[in-house]
């Protein structure tokens, strides 16, 4: 309660609550609630003097009304008025607007009417009269001050209990995210005490060791190392809080007896009272035995390589072997067909040259064999007998792709060799296979052409192959690069990047050509073409037409040209490979093929097929070389190969056929 007294220092306390709100005094309404028509107009004016807004009220009924209209910030009401008094404002504000000060202007100072208004939720009390309505205004702004003061910690309040569940649901997600993360760790997890007492660990510390979870958290450290190994783990943990963080080797022992070379990373946690060690433990059992097999392989490739020496001289020798009996076979073969002629008694004797001389061939080839892998010969293969042979292969691989065989091709038989036509089909097969994840339909259709691909000339005789899957499919970008060597759309372990680039060399060796058909989502078609084996191309024109070689090797270009003109196809033999090129340059329509010698010198190889493609796109070379040269990256630009050395009726059969197709 305030009386009167002490004017002095209620001044000053006003000037200092003055300050936080005469800013805006004129937007705080004040309700005044007095049945006294002087006194309530006196405390109206003096307060709209000091500029707050003053609404009356004659009496408390019509103070609640103009309450429920107004909201004002503060009511001064009296307590002994007709109608409603003092005490039914007081419940009223306490029961709608707890928060809106209610200050008693009363004639009596009675105890027990301050203690019931005090009890009832009022602010202050005056007593009347007021002789110094500074003591009111003051009243209005400490109720005004404790108004916003409570507001503010009300405010505070709820930003506290805000903050506290974000913080502990924070605390929460961290603790489980934390826990998470320490259990799907994929090694092994400790937290132990500075004498080994394991205090906790991961799930993969479980599993590893074979320990239930009780039983593992009841044990120290020790307890899992091989006791050959305490010393060390002893000494680590000596050196531990001086290092901070120390790795190193241990062998634990599991539950069942199996030991296991451990890589140790231990790290001393401080914030703990007393210090914690945080261990991540891997397993390195297997990268130790794979070190101790590198160090055997080591060995072993030190004595492959002096096998190696010794297997290069044998390969030059039967290569070089293989040189004499291939002149040896062809001169052979010309004497064969002379003998034929006149009916000498000598052709026998010629058949049983040819007939040595093969046997040399085939314990050459044997060696060879042994020393590389080698390319197969060229013989008539049954095209449909393969793809039949090709579906029972792929069948037990693709056990949720239906495979279907479209053998709609009335000739079948192509000149090339069976394991590399099947190898073809395979790689095809097992890539559509992988294309189709969840299951699909793999075709094999087949079906024959008389035009030459980027011929116009009729009867040349195709089969065309078709190896479509209904898979993931292949976008321009892909399909631009799939032949090249080392591409592969599979992940790291998957693929190898060699299959399709192996499927264009198989094909460019059987004459044949490759295309690709794919749409993203549909599907992808493979496209293969090979020609058929004893055709009509025979009868292909090829006068005033020549086949240039170039090769320095004279007495193997003699035997060339000697048995193509036996085939009506002229040869030119050329040393020198810029004379070809000139002679290329000058008259490309006139030249049916360019025959290149895989050993060829001076100079460079794939220099010259690139010149010959600059001067003649169109332009049919044939690389003859050694059956272990070939190679993805040094043939690739080539169209055709054949292989010497080789029977020679064989040689000039496939020769023949490949300048004959593309005539």
């Amino acid at each position: 309660m305030i009386t009167g007294a002490g004017t002095e220092s209620i001044l000053i306390a006003v000037k200092k609550m003055q300050q936080t709100i005469d800013k805006d005094r004129s937007q705080i309404r004040i309700l005044v609630i007095e049945d006294e028509d002087y006194a309530r107009e006196c405390i109206s004016d003096f307060l709209e003097l000091v500029g707050f807004s003053a609404v009356q009220a004659k009496n408390g009924r019509e103070g609640i009304e103009l309450f429920g209209k107004c909201g004002p910030n503060v009511v001064i009401t009296d307590i002994k008025m007709p109608e409603m008094d003092g005490f039914d404002i007081l419940k009223f504000v306490q029961v709608y607007s707890a928060e809106t000060p209610v200050i008693v202007i009363s004639g009596t100072d009675s105890r027990d009417d301050v203690a019931q208004c005090l009890k009832l939720g009022a602010w202050d009390y005056i007593v009347k009269p007021v002789y110094d309505y500074g003591v009111l205004e003051m009243a209005v702004l400490r109720a005004l001050e404790k108004k916003t003061l409570l507001e503010e910690n009300r405010r505070y309040k709820e930003y506290l209990e805000e903050e506290v569940i974000k913080r502990s649901d924070e605390l929460l997600s961290s603790a489980v995210r934390f826990k998470t993360l320490f259990n799907l760790a994929s090694d092994l997890l400790f937290i132990h005490d500075g004498g080994g007492k394991i205090i906790d660990c991961n799930e993969m510390a479980f599993r590893h060791t074979g320990y239930g979870r009780k039983r593992l958290l009841e044990m120290n450290m020790r307890d899992l190392i091989l006791p050959a190994d305490a010393g060390h783990f002893e000494r680590v943990m000596a050196r531990l809080p001086s290092k901070s963080s120390v790795m190193y080797e241990l062998r634990f022992v599991h539950n069942g007896g199996a030991v296991s070379v451990m890589e140790l990373s231990a790290t001393m946690i401080t914030t703990e009272a007393p210090p914690i060690a945080f261990v991540i433990c891997r397993d390195v059992s297997e990268r130790r035995r794979m070190e101790q097999e590198r160090e055997e392989l080591k060995a072993r490739v030190a004595a492959a390589q002096r096998v190696e020496l010794v297997g290069m001289l044998v390969s030059g020798i039967a290569h070089d072997f293989n040189n004499v009996l291939t002149a040896l076979t062809g001169y052979a073969s010309l004497l064969q067909t002379d003998a034929a002629k006149i009916g000498a008694p000598v052709a026998a004797y010629a058949d049983k040259i040819t007939e040595i001389a093969a046997k040399g061939q085939g314990l050459s080839a044997r060696l060879m064999s042994f020393i590389r892998k080698k390319r197969d010969e060229l013989v008539p293969v049954d095209v449909h007998k393969i793809l039949t042979e090709t579906e029972q292969f792929l069948r037990p691989n693709c056990k949720r792709i239906k495979i279907e065989l479209d053998l709609g091709a009335e000739k079948s038989v192509v000149l090339g060799g069976d394991s590399q036509i099947q190898s073809v089909f395979l790689n095809l097969g097992l890539n559509a296979r992988d294309a189709m994840p969840d299951g699909g339909t793999l075709t094999f259709r087949t079906y024959n052409e008389e035009l030459c691909v980027g011929s116009e000339r009729k009867g040349c005789g195709f089969i065309k192959i078709d190896v479509a899957d209904t898979g993931t499919g292949m976008d321009e970008t892909v399909i631009g690069k799939i032949f090249e060597p080392l591409f592969t759309t599979k992940p790291p372990g998957a693929g190898t990047g060699i299959g399709l680039p192996s499927v264009l060399c198989g094909v460019k060796n059987m004459h044949g050509s490759v295309g690709v058909d794919s749409k993203v989502g549909v599907g992808t078609t493979f496209k293969i073409s090979f020609p058929l084996y004893g055709g009509a191309s025979e009868n292909v024109d090829l006068s005033g037409k020549r086949v240039l070689i170039v090769t320095e090797d004279a007495e193997t270009a003699g035997r060339m040209s000697e048995r193509l003109a036996r085939d009506g196809i002229g040869a030119r033999h050329i040393s020198e490979p810029e004379v070809a090129l000139d002679l290329i340059r000058d008259d490309a329509s006139g030249t049916a093929a360019v025959i290149v010698d895989y050993d060829l010198q001076v100079y460079d190889e794939t220099g010259f097929v690139s010149a010959i493609a600059d001067a003649a796109p169109e332009m049919l070379v044939i690389k003859v070389l050694s059956k272990e040269r070939i190679t993805l990256g040094s043939n690739k630009n080539y169209l055709a190969f054949v292989n010497v050395p080789t029977d020679s009726d064989m040689f000039f059969e496939s020769l023949v056929m490949y300048i004959r197709d593309r005539a």
